[in-house]
């Protein structure tokens, strides 16, 4: 036999392995494809926060830059002439129509000396207030722009941002101008700058103090003003711009922050996305690289299973007919010239074996068996090698029994039609009842077509040695038992 059953369970571990390697190298680039993906995705949108979160401090900046200009100008104007002022006032409100906002003056001693929308009230007290507190006390040199946080009227009840600026008188403190204005204005400024980044539902924006307190928010404005975001202060310490990851109210959401500051103004602008949205293309790419996957992963182990059971099968044919060998071993043997038997082998039984045809002068007391030539519709062209063993088969008539030779092609032709391994153990029988015969060579080569599972060529093999030893084979194909 050219494969043992050895070699073969050999093929079979290889198979198995080579299938389980192959499988590990492609999920574990499965692995790595989709791990780099999510760290990219995780990148690209932080990076997009931190853009964005830069664009509305340029926003911002620009907004809280005219107020600042506005009240160095009404600063330069105030002389201590409420009515003249008053005018002034109201012509710089007419060219900043879009900025609602309210002037007051305090003097040196902490009280009301103006307020535009009632010139004529009384002197409050506005020692207390913390805008005042941080400009009193302060020398010229350290002149700029305070932003306080978001603080509720007494008596207005209502919430609003101060922005001021100390005043100087020969270089002296001489009290605060403010500027006034509603949380409103700059919510309603931050809602059109957060409809222009098309964040999701669960997307944030705000501007907070860099003490945390927030000063514009969206979404939910009104619940979040003046309160203070501490989770978002403990994040900002490291530098002017940034992201990071955290989960946060409102929801519980783990969100994407992108901040950017304003150190000049003493406050953060920040613009957050929810990662379950910003992962989302990532995870529609992970959903197809699964599924391809899945599907080669698939198509590999149905393959490698064939091809399995295809080398199983052959093993265990393998394995049948080496047991059929032990317990029948016959000799081959075929007779010389002079009477007496030798053994033929697959070495010597070329030379060996005699050809009646080849030399009909030499074996007169065995005559042709008749040939019965097959029509030219039928007849096909029959390779060199099996030529040689077939060019002398007419004598076989005499050599074998015949009816034993033809009960066993009943049995094997229909088997090797089907493709059943049944017929092995026949042909076996077949094989040693023709060895010997000019036919031995041509049925061990049919032999080893049939350990290889190749029983279409068996077949046409057999038919040829039937074909041309002239046996009948009308009745060969009967039902197999």
């Amino acid at each position: 036999m050219k494969h043992t059953g050895k070699s073969l369970s050999h093929h079979v571990r290889w198979l198995l392995a080579a299938a389980v390697a192959l499988l590990m190298v492609m999920w574990g680039l499965v692995y790595h494809t989709l791990n780099q993906s999510a760290h990219e995705r995780l990148q690209e949108a932080q990076t997009t926060t931190r853009l964005q979160a830069q664009a509305y401090a340029k926003n911002a900046r620009s907004t809280i830059k005219r107020l600042d200009e506005l009240l160095l100008d009404l600063r330069a104007n105030w002389h201590e002439d409420g009515s003249r002022f008053a005018k002034t006032v109201q012509a710089r409100q007419a060219h900043t129509s879009d900025i609602a906002f309210q002037i007051g003056v305090i003097n040196a001693e902490g009280y009301l000396a103006f307020s535009s929308p009632s010139p004529a009230a009384g002197r409050a007290d506005l020692r207390d207030r913390e805008y005042f507190r941080v400009h009193k006390g302060t020398i010229q040199a350290q002149d700029r722009l305070f932003i306080s946080r978001p603080i509720k009227g007494r008596t207005t009840a209502r919430w609003s941002i101060q922005f001021t600026r100390p005043i100087w008188k020969a270089g002296v403190f001489a009290g605060v101008i403010v500027a006034l204005i509603t949380p409103d204005t700059l919510s309603h400024v931050h809602a059109n700058f957060h409809a222009n980044l098309h964040l999701s539902n669960e997307g944030l924006s705000g501007m907070v103090r860099d003490t945390g307190e927030v000063m514009a928010y969206y979404p939910k404005a009104d619940e979040m003003l003046g309160k203070s975001l501490t989770w978002l202060d403990t994040r900002l310490t490291d530098s002017n711009a940034g992201d990071f990851v955290r989960v946060t109210p409102p929801g519980g959401v783990e969100r994407v922050f992108g901040y950017h500051k304003l150190p000049e103004y003493q406050t953060i602008c920040f613009v957050a996305e929810s990662l379950e949205h910003a992962m989302q293309p990532h995870r529609q790419y992970r959903t197809t690289v699964l599924l391809s996957a899945g599907a080669v992963s698939m198509v590999l182990l149905v393959f490698s299973l064939l091809l399995y059971r295809k080398l199983t099968t052959r093993e265990q044919a393998h394995q049948h007919l080496a047991k059929i060998e032990e317990r029948q071993p016959v000799p081959r043997t075929a007779a010389k010239p002079g009477g007496k038997p030798v053994a033929v082998t697959r070495r010597n039984r070329a030379s060996s074996a005699i050809s009646p045809v080849q030399h009909p002068t030499q074996h007169p007391q065995h005559p042709q068996h008749p040939q019965h030539p097959l029509p030219a519709s039928v007849a096909k062209p029959v390779p060199d090698d099996v030529a040689k063993t077939v060019a002398t088969v007419a004598t076989v008539a005499k050599a074998v029994d015949i009816e034993q030779v033809h009960h066993l092609l009943r049995e094997i032709l229909p088997r090797l039609e089907q493709k059943r391994f049944s017929a092995i153990p026949r042909f076996q029988t077949l094989q040693k009842l023709l060895a010997g015969s000019e036919h031995a060579q041509a049925m061990d080569e049919a032999g080893e077509l049939l350990l290889e599972m190749r029983f279409g060529q068996v077949l046409e093999r057999v038919r040829h040695i039937m074909q041309t030893a002239g046996w009948d084979t009308t009745d060969t194909k009967e039902g197999t038992s």
